[in-house]
């Protein structure tokens, strides 16, 4: 069973162990292949269907979101949406989660305008926007260098309407600041060992 989980990826593993396994049957990932790692002065775009990053707007891309050259994120308000601040590592993300949206809240800080990540830093956040029409969750993971900054990996739910752990997909824990505590992937292993261990002596 060990194995198993090790297969799942820590992310998957922790959304099984909470009972919300179904919740992640369809994650969709990417890692962009290159470029995506650019000066603090540059903007970057990605496209959240694709492993696309580049420095211009991407055409089509959902909610053409991108981490700007000032310290935040810019999205269409009407399509999309980025939560108002970092999510742990296996944190859920769903309707109930803190959401900037709406035409008049068309950017979330990540260093600048009350950001909360303190360069240099890696950390999550949780997206929502369209495809046809229905709501789909995600989580984008970044960087925020002294002099640059990077689209590292991102992920959403291919279920409309459907919740999604922060980092759900990845097969290894990614260095975010913010990440599934100590306590919460300690409480992970013994989960696994208790019920390794009962098979064993049942």
């Amino acid at each position: 069973m060990l194995q198993k989980y090790k297969k799942m990826g820590l992310a998957a593993a922790a959304c099984t162990l909470l009972g919300v396994g179904a919740a992640n049957a369809a994650v969709v990932v990417f890692t962009p292949t290159g470029g995506n790692i650019v000066s603090q002065s540059t903007n970057i775009y990605w496209d959240m269907l694709s492993n696309q990053v580049s420095t211009g707007f991407i055409s089509g891309a959902p909610g053409g979101s991108n981490l700007s050259d000032h310290g935040d994120f810019h999205f269409d308000g009407g399509t999309f949406s980025i939560t108002e601040g970092t999510i742990a590592f296996g944190g859920l993300i769903d309707a109930s989660s803190a959401w900037t949206f709406g035409e008049s809240n068309w950017f979330v800080g990540t260093t600048d305008y009350g950001g909360t990540m303190t360069p240099p830093a890696t950390a999550f956040y949780g997206v929502r926007f369209l495809i046809s029409g229905q709501t789909h969750y995600g989580w984008v993971n970044i960087t925020e260098g002294v002099s640059d900054q990077s689209i590292n990996s991102w992920g959403y739910e291919s279920t409309p309407v459907t919740g999604i752990l922060a980092g759900a997909g990845l097969s290894a824990v990614p260095e975010p600041t913010s990440v599934l505590g100590t306590a919460g992937l300690l409480a992970s292993g013994l989960m696994i060992r208790r019920r390794k261990l009962g098979r064993v002596l049942g």
